[in-house]
């Protein structure tokens, strides 16, 4: 009977121990955040079109909040089409041309353009289009500038070419 008591009385003490122990913690819930990324144009997919995950690399489509590169070696036309909706970005450079067709590219911050950018029925939103030796160029199938400021100088290519500028 001796012996049973000690055991109870140490398995007393343990399980206070170990209530202590298991006490729950205080934790502060944080803000979600997002983790801003760069994600570059790889090619690997069909190589031209901008709604093709894979030629970006992570093989996904930029988002809102990403800086996007598109600078490879072997100087692609870059399609961005009315497939792509809207794409809501950060900023851009690239060094390889690009053909907006369709769609809205909106850029948040600033366009950093080395090549051409053909406006061919898409709209450029928001930020500021910098760049050396830049060709921002309307076609006849018209494009639009969209709340852009324009650092470069602007071609209308053809008789018919126009280019509507709001906002």
């Amino acid at each position: 009977m001796f012996t049973v008591k000690i055991h109870q009385r140490a398995w007393k003490l343990r399980s206070r121990r170990l209530a202590r122990a298991l006490r729950p913690c205080v934790a502060e819930v944080l803000e979600q955040r997002v983790l801003l990324a760069t994600v570059s144009w790889d090619g690997s997919g069909d190589g031209a079109s901008w709604n093709d995950p894979l030629n970006w690399s992570g093989d996904a489509l930029p988002e809102a909040g990403d800086d996007v590169i598109v600078n490879v070696a072997d100087n692609p036309t870059i399609r961005f089409t009315s497939a792509a909706g809207t794409v809501n970005i950060k900023s851009l450079a690239t060094d390889e041309t690009m053909n907006l067709s369709g769609g809205v590219l909106a850029v948040a911050d600033a366009a950093t353009i080395q090549a051409a950018m053909i406006l061919a029925g898409g709209t450029l939103k928001g930020g500021t289009l910098n760049g050396t030796g830049v060709k921002l160029i309307g076609t006849a199938s018209g494009g639009t500038l969209d709340g852009v400021t324009v650092n470069c100088d602007v071609e209308l290519a053809g008789n018919n070419a126009n280019l509507t500028v709001k906002n």
